[in-house]
């Protein structure tokens, strides 16, 4: 069994990369020094519960802001509109 800081380093780094973060950036945002998100993602370093909640919240943050310009980009195509409507006119 992989210990505990292993596991969670593997999948920050996953979270981090699909959403489009560097080390730098989500330290940036986190306000944690980029060398430790590198060890906590290798499982060199257990980050404190206090990192964990800057790190969360940076990267839902982050998913937020993506889900809003796909928004975006869906509403100037039209895409969302025509789904809409397309909707309404069921009922």
């Amino acid at each position: 069994m992989e210990p505990l800081a292993t596991v969670f380093g593997r999948r920050l780094r996953l979270l981090r990369k699909a959403n489009n973060l560097t080390q730098e950036q989500l330290g940036k945002k986190a306000n944690i020094d980029y060398k430790h998100i590198g060890a906590i993602e290798r499982g060199v370093k257990t980050p404190s519960f206090e990192a964990i909640e800057r790190i969360a919240k940076a990267i839902l943050y982050q998913m937020y802001r993506r889900s809003e310009e796909i928004l975006v980009v869906l509403c100037r195509s039209g895409i969302i509109m025509q789904n809409m409507v397309f909707k309404n006119s069921r009922a």
